[in-house]
């Protein structure tokens, strides 16, 4: 997808203003499609502190030697999927960056369970990108308005490029800016919420939901 990880982040950094130190928990893919996995990274501020759970929950977690005790000591010998819940204490993390991961979880109900875990886990708000469904290229087919058609009859296409899950399901469900507003208003507390994007070729591309958390 021709949309600048620069820009996201520049997104983000404009959305979250805060202190250079506060902590900053990454939440995206490592891979799909022909990739043998789907990851899901953690990252701090601090580039350092790095490690990578299967986004399955089929393998082990790497965990780096940079990486705190306390943290080490939580995440040794987890394997947690998406819908397990992130192994995270509530509020453990300032702010929350996800890129790229709802449009792989391939039900509603994973997307709704990973929006609520990170909101559960950040304390100040979360960032989630996400692509726009009603954007006429859909960028990991590469096809042009096959996306549109009903999901259910989008599911073939998907199977035949392969993108599915390892239980044989499509693992690729899209979403409008309207979607992603339900599922920032089903959140307890009814957290202040907004929808950003970024373009391309002058049509929306990316969606960018900015969930606020606290006073």
């Amino acid at each position: 997808m021709s949309i600048s990880k620069e820009s996201l982040r520049s997104a983000f950094e404009n959305f979250r203003e805060g202190d250079a130190r506060d902590s900053v928990l990454e939440v995206g893919t490592g891979g799909f499609g022909n990739a043998p996995d789907t990851t899901i990274q953690f990252a701090w501020a601090d580039k350092s502190h790095r490690l990578q759970a299967s986004g399955n929950g089929t393998g082990p977690l790497q965990v780096p030697p940079s990486v705190s005790a306390s943290a080490r000591k939580k995440l040794k010998a987890e394997r947690r999927d998406l819908q397990r819940g992130l192994p995270f204490d509530d509020g453990e993390f300032d702010w929350i960056y996800c890129d790229g991961v709802m449009e792989h979880l391939g039900t509603a109900e994973a997307q709704d369970r990973l929006t609520q875990e990170l909101f559960r886990v950040c304390r100040k708000g979360c960032f989630i990108a996400t692509a726009n469904r009603w954007h006429p290229l859909e960028f990991h087919t590469h096809r042009i308005l096959w996306h549109w058609l009903p999901r259910a009859w989008w599911q073939p296409v998907l199977r035949h490029f392969g993108m599915v899950a390892r239980d044989g399901e499509p693992a690729l469900r899209l979403l409008s800016s309207s979607e992603l507003g339900a599922m920032a208003q089903a959140l307890p507390g009814a957290p202040p919420f907004s929808i950003g994007h970024l373009r391309f070729c002058l049509v929306k591309a990316q969606f960018f939901l900015q969930i606020r958390k606290g006073g």
